[in-house]
């Protein structure tokens, strides 16, 4: 029936005996649903089986009169033709529901009520229905009737599920994404540097059917852009996907999913359990694809979310749904593990093992590609040349040739804005550049003064060091004042967005450098007499939030000085979790120059050779002041074991070769009840140095390693050997628990192959 047909044979018959004139009459041959957060238009459908019109009939005052759908002559009148019907007049974008819909093949017609789903009759629309004498107004709580709709629609149609999902990531995706590189937000698209080798293992991972995935790495590397982008593109390639932003998760992840499908319970403690039934019947009527990706950025932003996480990923755990979290490898141990030290759930899921987590901590994730997890780090050669082009041409940047480029994706970002249509310097204060945006982010705030403006951050950052929550109502007396520090990219709620939120600092960085800067002073007050630095470090040792922002602080080239003379004191602190905190940045620096080994060159200037240089690239024959702080303390059977632990995998990220030699110093000979639990602390570090060896040996990727060096030169080889072999043996038979020990006797086997096999202590008494 062509459109004509419909307005004579159906509309102005059966609406004539409704005192509506013709000219009251609007016939609408597309209209728009409402998916969720998205509008979707409907329109007619011809294909090979059938030929299908959707029509809405409304007032000329707006109010939906009844949907009217039309099907070839041929075509029966069924039930999918009626529940489609229904659907669309529950979901109506605007004039509220129609509260009848018609159906019609042209031989039979069916008027059906839209909430009921009662056929009425199959002439005309009864005029003592209670609709009817309602003015054609549903005057009943619509929201049951729009879920149920909501749900069948998404379930019968891949398109529906997709612009159900486009929708979805839409409006979620809003607070960390802006068209304007002045907008303050994070995730700039046409910023955007594409991260090769995390997409690829990320799709790799997705493609073997894994059911958790965990994104980490240091904070400000490009987590979030990386995974905004990829959402975006899984989406433009038509895979279903949802998007939540940990900070706006104030009431879990299960309660933000019901909001998004608009799913009401009667039972909140059976909450879990309708959304994974109801989850799984829209995802299995989807035929193929038949999978979900669930993303969960920033796990790390939202402390109260944590607690939770772990049992709400559970209960979601199904075929149909790949869940993807993303965090800060300094949070690893608090997500990881739960509160008993037991693996969480997500960590089980992901495949990990409690050895494991230690090294994610130092920015070693890419080191375990067996397991679910994907490694961000700072720019690769390639990325930080993509980027220096990108931002020098977005900013109308110059950029000097003797300008030591900078790996850090944030860090260069501000860089460039700082210097927009200006000439970079020579090398880049971090700490200078950071100040400098903050600034530039309060000269935008409308309400307040820049002094102002810096007092109130001051305080919030002072509070949060404290381990207090500041909410909204602490700026309750001027709400445009606190809009203004939303809008300039300062400040974020912590929670779902409603009135007295949590509130925090927008990006991790600016937080710590409050906190270094302008809170604590740290620039002058770490230069100082070591009393004073010991009770500095234990204030820092109190608080995740203060460890973080030091180990920020002591990351930058400005302040490797500073680093250098606190390991250098390490022995004269008494306070074993002061000793841990340095230790760990010790580690994290180092580790950071382990993770670009492979693209120092032999530019003298360049930066990271520098780097390199100047922390012992050269470890095994000329050791580093810091190389040898963490030798000394990896051998001290004095020291705390967890201290020493994470100084075996610092060491070892920089140079496995060091690390061996430190850990073939725990025994004396003797393996003693002691040495083994000492070993078992210790073994992420000798797994992290031999995975160090292996590459040293065999290469990777397309680099060569010493192996292929000495293919042809068998006394070569046993030259090599005879070198390694002694402190090798005694570290093995420490380890020999470890299916590390395996790999390092492979190297020693494939050096000489007349080597024996180095005994097994544990043979009686394995560790595992």
């Amino acid at each position: 029936m062509n459109e004509t047909e419909i307005r004579s044979k159906v509309v102005d018959r059966w609406l004539r005996n409704h005192g509506f004139a013709d000219d009251q009459i609007i016939l609408e041959k597309t209209f728009k649903i409402r998916l969720g957060k998205a509008l979707h238009v409907v329109e007619g459908e011809v294909t090979e089986k059938q030929v299908r019109s959707d029509y809405l009939v409304r007032s000329n005052d707006g109010r939906n009169l009844f949907i009217v759908e039309t099907k070839a002559e041929s075509e029966p009148i069924d039930h999918q033709s009626r529940k489609q019907g229904i659907c669309y007049a529950r979901l109506l974008d605007e004039g509220g529901i129609a509260p009848f819909v018609i159906v019609t093949n042209g031989r039979e017609t069916q008027i059906i009520d839209t909430l009921t789903e009662q056929v009425l009759s199959e002439e005309d629309i009864p005029l003592n229905h209670p609709y009817v004498a309602a003015n054609f107004r549903v005057t009943l709580d619509d929201l049951s009737y729009r879920t149920e709709a909501l749900e069948h629609l998404i379930s019968i149609s891949p398109q529906n599920l997709m612009a159900f999902c486009r929708g979805q990531v839409t409006n979620r995706i809003q607070r960390l994404r802006g068209e304007s590189r002045t907008s303050g937000k994070k995730y700039i698209p046409h910023l955007y540097i594409e991260r090769d080798h995390p997409k690829r293992r990320i799709s790799e991972l997705i493609e073997e059917g894994r059911s958790s995935i965990l994104v980490m790495g240091p904070p400000q590397v490009g987590k979030t852009n990386f995974i905004c982008r990829f959402v975006e593109d899984q989406l433009a390639a038509g895979v279903p996907c949802l998007f939540y932003p940990a900070v706006s998760l104030g009431s879990g992840l299960l309660e933000a999913i019901r909001e998004d499908f608009e799913w009401t319970f009667g039972d909140s403690s059976s909450a879990f359990q309708i959304i994974r039934q109801k989850l799984v019947r829209i995802l299995q009527g989807q035929g193929k694809p038949n999978r979900i990706l669930l993303f969960v950025e920033g796990l790390n932003e939202n402390e109260e979310l944590i607690r939770v996480f772990s049992s709400e990923a559970e209960r979601l755990q199904f075929p149909q749904i790949t869940l993807i979290v993303s965090f800060t490898t300094y949070s690893a141990s608090r997500i990881l593990r739960d509160p008993a030290g037991n693996l969480s759930h997500i960590s089980v899921a992901a495949g990990l093992e409690k050895r494991d987590i230690p090294l994610f901590e130092f920015g070693s994730a890419n080191d375990l590609m067996g397991k679910s997890v994907v490694h961000i780090g700072r720019f690769s050669t390639s990325e930080t040349d993509l980027a220096y082009s990108v931002y020098a041409r977005a900013f109308d940047v110059s950029v000097p040739t003797d300008h030591k480029r900078t790996t850090e994706p944030l860090l260069l970002r501000c860089a460039m804005e700082q210097f927009e249509g200006k000439r970079l310097p020579v090398a880049i204060d971090a700490l200078q550049i950071l100040e400098k945006t903050i600034n530039e982010k309060l000269s935008r705030l409308t309400a307040l003064s820049e002094n102002v403006g810096r007092a109130v951050l001051t305080e919030i950052a002072s509070r949060l060091c404290d381990g207090q929550s500041v909410t909204e109502f602490w700026l309750h007396h001027n709400a445009s004042c606190l809009e203004s520090f939303f809008e300039a990219g300062l400040l974020a709620r912590k929670g779902d967005g409603t009135y007295k939120g949590v509130l925090d600092f927008y990006v991790t960085s600016e937080r710590s450098f409050v906190i270094a800067a302008w809170v604590r002073n740290w620039p002058s007050v770490l230069q100082g007499k070591i009393e004073n630095l010991a009770i500095e470090l234990a204030w820092v040792a109190a608080f995740a939030t203060r460890a973080e922002a030091l180990g920020w602080f002591l990351r930058q080239d400005v302040n490797r000085e500073v680093l250098m003379s606190l390991g250098e004191e390490l022995g004269k602190f008494d306070d074993r979790n002061v000793r841990q905190v340095i230790v760990m940045c010790l580690c994290d620096y180092i580790a950071i120059a382990g993770d670009f080994s492979d693209v120092f060159d032999d530019d003298a200037d360049d930066r990271l050779h520098d780097l390199a240089t100047n922390i012992g690239a050269e470890l095994a024959n000329d050791r580093s002041e810091v190389g040898e702080i963490l030798r000394n303390v990896i051998v001290d059977p004095k020291e705390d074991a967890e201290i020493r632990r994470n100084c075996a995998i610092g060491l070892a990220s920089f140079n496995p070769e060091t690390c061996l030699e430190a850990l073939s110093l725990i025994s004396g000979g003797e393996i003693t009840p002691h040495i083994k639990v000492v070993a078992q602390l210790l073994e992420p570090g000798f797994r992290k140095a031999v995975d160090g060896i292996n590459t040293q040996y065999y290469g990777e990727m397309m680099c060569k390693g010493y192996m292929y060096t000495l293919e042809d030169d068998q006394t070569g080889r046993l030259d090599e050997y005879e070198r390694v072999i002694g402190v090798w043996a005694k570290t093995i038979q420490i380890f020999r628990f470890s299916p590390s020990s395996d790999e390092l006797e492979g190297v020693l086997q494939d050096l000489n192959p007349n080597h024996q096999t180095i005994g097994d202590p544990y043979r009686q008494h394995r560790l595992f």
